[in-house]
């Protein structure tokens, strides 16, 4: 049984669902003061299983592979845990990983050069930021540009969660 069947069990009491089950892995601030993450929330009531790691923590440490990454982290911590987010990120995104940026992550996103040359939504208070990225700034609540998803603010954080598992569905079908 591997980690993710032992947690699962553990938080659950029960055997794991279909393995076939999209895995997205959440990069995301400190929890609300309730400890939960809306976004996790979206996720899952839309079929993933979703695993978190919290910036300013340990290194991520995402155990099970995984179809999709979201980052909503403004920021990752110091350079260390930055540079190991850096390879984490390049190992994702050479396994076809889709990426995933909301609100503040879009940022983190650009600043760490891998929105470089591509469309991306964001606040229009970060347009300005954006381009000084060489990211193209797109007035819409989501934006999708290769295997890139970014969204606007935090508000439209359930079409973010729609379209990445309508990819996750389209790229299950084509592979």
């Amino acid at each position: 049984m591997g980690a993710y069947e032992r947690r699962y069990q553990r938080r659950w009491g029960k055997e794991p669902p279909n393995r076939s089950l999209p895995r997205v892995a959440l990069i995301h601030d400190a929890p609300a003061d309730d400890g939960e993450n809306p976004l996790r929330n979206i996720l899952g009531s839309g079929g993933a299983a979703v695993e978190e790691w919290r910036s300013g923590g340990e290194p991520i440490r995402i155990e099970t592979p995984f179809r999709a990454l979201v980052v909503s982290a403004a920021e990752i911590g110091g350079e260390s845990e930055l540079d190991h987010f850096r390879r984490f990120l390049r190992r994702a995104i050479g396994r076809s990983t889709l990426i995933a940026g909301l609100g503040p992550g879009v940022l983190l996103l650009a600043r760490e050069g891998f929105l470089g040359g591509r469309r991306a939504s964001g606040a229009p208070d970060h347009k300005e930021f954006l381009a000084a990225h060489n990211v193209h700034w797109a007035d819409a609540s989501v934006v999708r540009d290769g295997p890139f998803l970014t969204c606007r603010d935090p508000e439209s954080a359930s079409d973010l969660a729609d379209e990445l598992m309508e990819m996750i569905r389209t790229a299950g079908e084509e592979g």
